[in-house]
């Protein structure tokens, strides 16, 4: 199987049946389902890596403190609930999946540590090839 380019030409594929599967982030394949397209996604019982959306402010920033404000934003439970809308899993108990997500206490979430995944990064992405082509 060669790899389709972006990840939306990944769910297009696989909804036109041009491919049998995809590998691409929840998110896209469930909001592609929630809109109509046939497609799915399954979560592997074997574990799911976590993916986060990372914010920063950079040291060189022109307003400091409008970034703050920013990420302070980014970390609220109004943010949270908007993540929920774009079909993002939340980092906050109590905020609710969305519709049609398995609960975050149902998945198997592997354990990983960024220095060994960052080490690891080229030959990971040549296996990656080798099994997946590309």
């Amino acid at each position: 199987m060669n790899k389709a380019g972006l990840n939306g030409a990944v769910v297009e594929a696989v909804a036109r049946g041009e491919k049998p599967y995809g590998i691409i982030i929840e998110y896209m394949a469930l909001n592609a389902k929630a809109a109509g397209s046939p497609v799915d996604f399954v979560f592997p019982e074997e574990g799911v890596s976590s993916i986060t959306q990372p914010v920063a402010i950079l040291a060189g920033s022109d307003n400091i403190e409008a970034a703050k404000v920013f990420v302070d934003w980014q970390l609220s439970q109004a943010a949270q609930e908007q993540s929920v809308t774009q079909g993002y899993f939340p980092i906050f108990a109590g905020v609710q999946p969305p519709a049609g997500y398995p609960a975050v206490a149902d998945l198997n979430i592997l354990e990983a540590d960024p220095v060994v995944m960052l080490a690891e990064d080229e030959a990971n992405k040549l296996a990656f090839a080798d099994l997946f082509g590309g």
